[in-house]
């Protein structure tokens, strides 16, 4: 079952945060029923296995895991090792659909044929588990929704702004993933993109992965622009620079160690193309994402109702959207 998501509604974001367990420590996860909301959780460090309405799931590295509305999780098993993943909840108007519909399929049809805009403009689809092609892209996006929670603000309502960003950019993965089996029209860069991705490295340029396509670096160079909207020097960067963002705000390791892991050959060259493509040295990008909600398994936060939702009239408008669902 897919759950599709009105973008045309309201999309209220509740609370979240990034868990870590040190492998010195035991943990279990409490047992705990949802009401009418949704909880993402994004496996970061190791794997997970959880027990949801009396079924064990296990959520692995870099995988998306959507716990629906009314569900209730209990302990699948103690945890003694390292693990650490990111939790979110929302609020959302919603209906199930299934793998075979009409609009779904045809919007994968669309994405594969680079229709713009496609079938789906309005929507929001999330399985309920689905293996992230591009964790590094959704690591930045959560830190950013994360940061901008505990940042005052006049309103809390950009925090439900960066939460639709954050799930459009999660149903562009998973969408690609399905379109790349679509009967249509396929990107013929697809699979070059991604073994891009793969095999990203300091050498790596469009003369090598020309010569191992055996292609001409001109029609590749062409044909990876049209297709995927960027250059394959833009698009390399672009890898390495998602990749440095995301150990940015999920490590403590220095910008020189950064720099290396991220596949820039000095950390002077890593530090100016990250200002100039950023607006903010690598420092100062660290420390403007990483105010996120810790929790672990010796500190469990509480789950308090947003201030934004404080609101008598808000809670009656959040209970007649989430009615319709059931209608």
């Amino acid at each position: 079952m897919i759950f599709e998501i009105d973008l045309n509604k309201p999309i209220f974001f509740l609370w979240g945060g990034l868990f870590a367990n040190n492998q010195d420590h035991l943990w279990r996860h409490k047992i705990t029923e949802h009401s009418e909301n949704f909880e993402v959780i994004i496996a970061v460090k190791n794997n997970l296995t959880l027990n949801i309405n009396g079924e064990d799931h296990l959520i692995k590295e870099n995988d998306f895991f959507l716990v629906p509305p009314n569900a209730t999780i209990k302990p699948a098993l103690t945890i003694d090792y390292e693990l650490s993943f990111y939790w979110f909840h929302f609020m959302a108007s919603y209906k199930l659909i299934t793998h075979d519909d009409e609009k779904l399929q045809t919007g994968i049809q669309d994405i594969a044929s680079l229709k713009s805009p496609t079938n789906l403009n309005n929507s929001v689809l999330l399985p309920r588990n689905f293996s992230l092609t591009y964790p590094e892209r959704i690591t930045v996006l959560i830190n950013q929704l994360l940061n901008n929670e505990k940042i005052y603000q006049y309103t809390q309502r950009s925090n439900d702004f960066y939460l639709t960003l954050l799930l459009i950019a999660i149903c562009d993965d998973y969408l690609k993933y399905l379109s790349q089996n679509a009967k249509n029209k396929v990107k013929k860069t697809a699979l070059i993109a991604e073994w891009i991705r793969v095999n990203i490295s300091s050498e790596l340029n469009l003369l090598t992965i020309a010569d191992h396509f055996g292609l001409n670096p001109n029609y590749l160079s062409r044909l990876f622009k049209k297709e995927q909207g960027l250059g394959v020097k833009e698009y390399i960067l672009k890898i390495k620079l998602d990749y440095a963002k995301r150990l940015l705000t999920t490590t403590t390791l220095s910008i020189n160690e950064i720099s290396e892991q991220s596949f820039f050959y000095d950390s002077k060259h890593f530090m100016r193309l990250f200002k100039q493509k950023n607006g903010v040295t690598p420092s100062q990008y660290r420390e403007e994402n990483s105010h996120t909600n810790l929790n672990s398994s010796m500190m469990d936060p509480s789950s308090p109702l947003p201030k934004q939702l404080g609101n008598e009239a808000l809670k009656q408008l959040l209970f007649e959207i989430m009615k319709d669902n059931h209608e």
